[in-house]
């Protein structure tokens, strides 16, 4: 602030990732690869209030641990064709904590998703000479719990479950001629929907573009 001082500082941050994946070639066409992943964070923020700039009001502590499990397939039945699966679960759990030096009460939320499985599908090949496809799909079948804690039970606290399915779609085309290429990520819904002529749904034709061409 005005003062110098500051409105927040830091109480004990970490943050620590991991992730493996193994490359098992199990014939000339298959390739599998199992992989999994680990993270856990942890920020904490002491907050000071405006006036006077010195005294504590607030300590906030987030949490998050995440653990990732699958095996995914690379599929090549022929040349300028690969096709890939994968799957797996997913373990995630976020606590976010409040405690409030005025009244010495605690706040606390806690969210733990599952996603039991998810899955991923996926498609590149060569069309044509200057022209490739990429088409594929996720879907992410998920279960939340959700739970509140106060000191002060005159508050209505919440504790819920849900439970739901994503699904999502992607389109894509690469084009080269000599040391030129383009790279595109094409609206889905132009195949699902048609054209606009057709359907009467105005859609991107594509978007994230690259071009990319080689000097050398």
């Amino acid at each position: 602030n005005d003062a110098g001082l500051d409105y927040t500082k830091p109480n004990g941050n970490l943050e620590f990732g991991l992730g493996a994946r193994y490359f098992h070639e199990y014939n000339q066409k298959i390739t599998l690869i199992p992989h999994l992943g680990l993270q856990y964070e942890k920020v904490g923020i002491d907050m000071y209030g405006s006036s006077p700039d010195t005294i504590l009001d607030e300590t906030t502590t987030y949490k998050y641990m995440g653990i990732e499990l699958g095996c995914g397939m690379n599929y090549s039945p022929a040349t300028g064709v690969m096709a890939i699966g994968d799957f797996g679960v997913i373990l995630e759990n976020w606590d976010y904590k409040y405690e409030y030096t005025s009244d010495t009460s605690v706040w606390e939320t806690k969210w733990h998703d599952t996603y039991l499985p998810y899955f991923h599908i996926g498609l590149e090949a060569n069309v044509l000479k200057w022209l490739d496809i990429r088409m594929g799909g996720t879907s992410y079948w998920g279960k939340e719990t959700y739970k509140e804690e106060y000191t002060d039970t005159t508050y209505f606290l919440d504790n819920n479950k849900y439970s739901w399915v994503s699904n999502s779609t992607y389109l894509g085309a690469g084009m080269h001629w000599g040391n030129l290429f383009i790279d595109a990520y094409v609206d889905p819904s132009l195949i699902t929907d048609g054209l606009y002529f057709l359907s009467g749904n105005s859609s991107y034709w594509s978007y994230q573009v690259s071009v990319k061409y080689n000097m050398f």
